[in-house]
């Protein structure tokens, strides 16, 4: 009798978390075209020579260095890398990002507060840096990024989490196919 009680416990807690996930693919859908434009975006930068910095406050300094690694890798094999630079939170990212910063650059911010301090630090004149952000579907008003991406949140962590991930991996493979395809409209 235990056994059937902890199965059927096991069941509940499956469709709990597969009612969950999608949910999440359904948000997703919904900002596809986003997400689209954010890849179309990067990638017209990174064929004219264009390179990207990937910034995002401490929750998100794991996932910084896993989109810069990603980044660095071609989804299409003999395809050119896109040169990617992460730059960790803390003091100084503003004169951080202005140092290496130039025109034609993009900067992906993960989350609202990576998205605020790139917004600020390189909206000086002349600096031509596009930023990308990646937030938290919680947040009511994106702050000031050229393309934003509003990444769909669950209340379960680790869901909202799976979520950030999946964006983040769409994007790559939406830029690398369409800086493999000259043919796409920028």
């Amino acid at each position: 009798m235990a056994a059937d009680a902890l199965r059927e416990r096991l069941f509940e807690r499956v469709d709990v978390a597969l009612e969950a996930r999608t949910a999440i693919a359904d948000d997703l859908a919904e900002f596809a075209e986003n997400l689209n434009i954010a890849a179309e975006t990067m990638a017209e930068r990174f064929r004219h020579g264009g390179r990207m910095y990937v910034v995002g406050s401490d929750e998100f300094r794991t996932d910084v260095m896993h989109v810069t690694v990603e980044f660095l890798h071609p989804v299409v094999a003999g395809a050119r890398a896109v040169s990617t630079i992460s730059i960790p939170s803390g003091e100084g990212l503003r004169s951080r990002l202005r140092a290496v910063a130039r025109p034609g650059d993009v900067c992906l911010a993960l989350g609202c507060r990576a998205e605020t301090f790139a917004r600020a630090a390189l909206r000086e004149p002349g600096v031509d840096v596009c930023v990308v952000s990646l937030v938290e579907a919680d947040v009511s008003q994106p702050s000031g990024a050229d393309v934003c991406v509003v990444v769909p949140g669950s209340a379960v962590e680790a869901i909202a989490k799976e979520s950030l991930v999946t964006s983040y991996h769409l994007l790559w493979e939406l830029v690398h196919a369409y800086v493999g395809n000259e043919s796409v409209p920028a």
